[in-house]
């Protein structure tokens, strides 16, 4: 029973599909712009394709390990803070976020437990899909590379291996 329930919520998702893509969009234009590959108009094209490989993702959980509702999935983190997909991400955080409400306010999750549930595996799939694509994106940065090959652990700090010298 709850099994279809949960079907019901995912496919109720599903359905808000083209206006989760517009309020992305809407919230992306807003956001500050750091470089020319964050840019707007250069991310929009990205949605569709984001929003296809989030719902795989939803759709598809006997193929992962859960963690369980208490575990927060991990967010991945940009060591120089240069990576565009950042707000990108963000940005789409935001709308799962608020179509999760929107869902709740119309009283589909019929317990809190479900409405964890699904907000756990919402928060996983998305987690699943930003990670991959913001350390994809990291993988390639001259600023990590710089960082990697630069720096020297010291415990917390880092000390640069380049000469200070002009």
């Amino acid at each position: 029973m709850m099994r279809l329930m949960h079907e019901r919520i995912r496919h109720t998702l599903y359905s808000m599909r083209p206006g989760l893509r517009a309020r992305w969009e809407v919230l992306l234009r807003q956001a500050p712009v750091h470089s020319p590959l964050a840019a707007p108009d250069v991310l929009v094209h990205l949605m569709d394709w984001t929003l296809e490989e989030f719902f795989k993702a939803l759709t598809s959980p006997p193929n992962r390990r859960r963690p369980r509702p208490s575990t927060s999935p991990v967010t991945y983190y940009c060591p120089c803070g240069s990576n565009p997909l950042q707000t990108y991400f963000s940005c789409f955080k935001q709308t799962l976020h608020e179509a999760l409400e929107k869902i709740n306010r119309a009283g589909l999750c019929t317990t809190v437990a479900e409405r964890d549930i699904i907000a756990t595996e919402t928060e996983i799939a998305f987690a699943l899909v930003s990670n991959r694509e913001l350390e994809t994106f990291c993988s390639v940065c001259r600023h990590s590379h710089t960082l990697t090959e630069n720096a020297v652990d010291r415990g917390t700090e880092k000390v640069s291996l380049q000469s200070s010298a002009p």
